[in-house]
Protein backbone atom coordinates (compact mmCIF):
# COMPACT_ATOMS: atom_id res chain seq x y z
CA UNK A 1 0.00 0.00 0.00
CA UNK A 2 3.05 2.59 0.55
CA UNK A 3 4.56 2.04 -2.61
CA UNK A 4 1.01 2.57 -4.65
CA UNK A 5 0.60 5.78 -2.39
CA UNK A 6 3.82 7.27 -3.19
CA UNK A 7 3.59 6.25 -6.79
CA UNK A 8 0.69 8.13 -6.85
CA UNK A 9 1.94 11.07 -4.77
CA UNK A 10 4.41 11.30 -7.64
CA UNK A 11 2.16 11.21 -10.12
CA UNK A 12 -0.11 13.32 -8.80
CA UNK A 13 2.88 16.07 -8.16
CA UNK A 14 4.00 15.35 -11.51
CA UNK A 15 0.56 17.10 -12.93
CA UNK A 16 0.55 19.87 -10.61
CA UNK A 17 4.14 20.70 -11.99
CA UNK A 18 2.88 20.78 -15.75
CA UNK A 19 -0.21 22.62 -15.09
CA UNK A 20 1.73 25.19 -12.75
CA UNK A 21 4.00 25.55 -16.10
CA UNK A 22 1.03 25.51 -18.14
CA UNK A 23 -1.34 27.92 -15.95
CA UNK A 24 1.13 29.49 -13.04
CA UNK A 25 0.53 28.74 -9.73
CA UNK A 26 -2.73 31.02 -9.70
CA UNK A 27 -4.51 28.52 -11.38
CA UNK A 28 -3.29 25.95 -8.76
CA UNK A 29 -4.53 27.66 -5.76
CA UNK A 30 -8.09 27.75 -6.78
CA UNK A 31 -8.20 24.04 -7.17
CA UNK A 32 -8.50 22.90 -3.87
CA UNK A 33 -10.96 20.75 -2.69
CA UNK A 34 -12.55 19.09 0.52
CA UNK A 35 -12.78 14.93 1.33
CA UNK A 36 -14.24 13.54 3.66
CA UNK A 37 -12.76 10.29 4.98
CA UNK A 38 -14.48 7.12 6.21
CA UNK A 39 -12.84 3.99 7.49
CA UNK A 40 -14.02 0.66 7.48
CA UNK A 41 -13.27 -2.05 10.07
CA UNK A 42 -12.91 -5.32 9.89
CA UNK A 43 -12.36 -8.69 12.89
CA UNK A 44 -9.26 -10.97 11.92
CA UNK A 45 -8.48 -13.32 14.53
CA UNK A 46 -10.78 -11.66 16.74
CA UNK A 47 -9.12 -7.97 16.44
CA UNK A 48 -10.87 -5.31 15.17
CA UNK A 49 -9.09 -3.29 12.76
CA UNK A 50 -9.40 -0.55 10.14
CA UNK A 51 -9.76 -2.48 6.70
CA UNK A 52 -9.40 -0.29 4.03
CA UNK A 53 -11.52 3.18 3.94
CA UNK A 54 -13.45 5.53 1.51
CA UNK A 55 -12.76 9.10 0.51
CA UNK A 56 -15.13 11.16 -0.69
CA UNK A 57 -13.96 14.19 -2.57
CA UNK A 58 -16.77 16.91 -3.82
CA UNK A 59 -14.69 18.24 -6.67
CA UNK A 60 -15.21 22.10 -7.48
CA UNK A 61 -15.28 22.62 -11.11
CA UNK A 62 -11.93 23.91 -12.37
CA UNK A 63 -11.65 25.59 -15.30
CA UNK A 64 -8.10 25.74 -16.66
CA UNK A 65 -6.27 23.33 -18.33
CA UNK A 66 -6.28 19.44 -18.88
CA UNK A 67 -3.19 19.07 -16.62
CA UNK A 68 -4.55 20.56 -13.65
CA UNK A 69 -7.94 18.52 -14.22
CA UNK A 70 -5.68 15.57 -14.48
CA UNK A 71 -3.76 16.69 -11.18
CA UNK A 72 -7.17 17.44 -9.42
CA UNK A 73 -7.41 13.59 -10.58
CA UNK A 74 -4.12 11.65 -9.61
CA UNK A 75 -4.79 13.81 -6.40
CA UNK A 76 -7.98 12.28 -5.62
CA UNK A 77 -6.15 8.88 -6.13
CA UNK A 78 -3.11 9.67 -3.83
CA UNK A 79 -5.78 10.49 -1.03
CA UNK A 80 -7.51 7.32 -1.55
CA UNK A 81 -4.19 5.52 -1.57
CA UNK A 82 -3.16 7.08 1.43
CA UNK A 83 -6.83 6.32 3.56
CA UNK A 84 -5.65 2.96 2.52
CA UNK A 85 -2.13 2.59 3.33
CA UNK A 86 -2.88 4.33 6.65
CA UNK A 87 -5.77 1.46 7.34
CA UNK A 88 -3.28 -1.00 6.28
CA UNK A 89 -0.74 0.60 8.96
CA UNK A 90 -3.33 1.12 11.92
CA UNK A 91 -4.09 -2.60 11.26
CA UNK A 92 -0.99 -3.83 11.53
CA UNK A 93 -0.29 -2.12 14.78
CA UNK A 94 -3.31 -3.64 16.19
CA UNK A 95 -2.41 -7.35 15.21
CA UNK A 96 0.58 -7.09 16.34
CA UNK A 97 -0.25 -5.56 19.79
CA UNK A 98 -2.44 -8.42 20.26
CA UNK A 99 0.02 -10.65 19.14
CA UNK A 100 2.10 -9.59 22.15
CA UNK A 101 -0.67 -9.45 24.50
CA UNK A 102 -1.12 -13.30 23.14
CA UNK A 103 2.82 -13.71 23.80
CA UNK A 104 2.43 -12.70 27.83
CA UNK A 105 -0.58 -14.47 28.62
CA UNK A 106 1.26 -17.64 26.75
CA UNK A 107 4.68 -17.04 28.92
CA UNK A 108 2.34 -16.38 31.71
CA UNK A 109 0.67 -19.77 31.25
CA UNK A 110 4.06 -21.55 30.60
CA UNK A 111 5.93 -20.07 33.54
CA UNK A 112 3.29 -19.83 36.24
CA UNK A 113 0.23 -21.38 35.87
CA UNK A 114 0.88 -24.53 34.49
CA UNK A 115 3.86 -25.41 36.89
CA UNK A 116 1.34 -24.41 39.72
CA UNK A 117 -1.27 -26.29 38.36
CA UNK A 118 0.86 -29.57 37.65
CA UNK A 119 2.79 -29.36 41.52
CA UNK A 120 -1.15 -28.79 42.87
CA UNK A 121 -2.29 -32.07 40.23
CA UNK A 122 0.70 -33.70 41.99
CA UNK A 123 -0.40 -32.95 45.27
CA UNK A 124 -4.05 -34.47 44.71
CA UNK A 125 -3.17 -37.60 42.68
CA UNK A 126 -0.56 -38.20 45.85
CA UNK A 127 -3.93 -37.49 48.69
CA UNK A 128 -5.71 -39.84 46.42
CA UNK A 129 -3.46 -42.88 46.14
CA UNK A 130 -3.22 -42.34 50.04
CA UNK A 131 -6.70 -42.32 50.04
CA UNK A 132 -7.11 -45.22 48.44
CA UNK A 133 -4.36 -46.94 50.22
CA UNK A 134 -6.41 -46.33 53.76
CA UNK A 135 -9.68 -47.66 52.10
CA UNK A 136 -7.82 -50.66 51.52
CA UNK A 137 -6.46 -51.19 54.69
CA UNK A 138 -9.89 -50.24 55.98
CA UNK A 139 -11.57 -53.06 53.72
CA UNK A 140 -8.99 -55.75 54.90
CA UNK A 141 -9.63 -55.05 58.32
CA UNK A 142 -13.05 -55.49 58.12
CA UNK A 143 -12.82 -58.67 56.40
CA UNK A 144 -10.73 -60.05 58.39
CA UNK A 145 -13.24 -59.23 61.72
Amino acid sequence: TEREWRDRVREAETWLLRAEMIGGSSAVTRADEDAVVRITWATAMGVHHPDGGICETHPQPILGSTALIRAQDAYRGAALAGVHHAAALAAVKCLAAEMESTRQRVRALNNRWIPRLRTELAVVEFELEELERTEAVRRLRSSAR
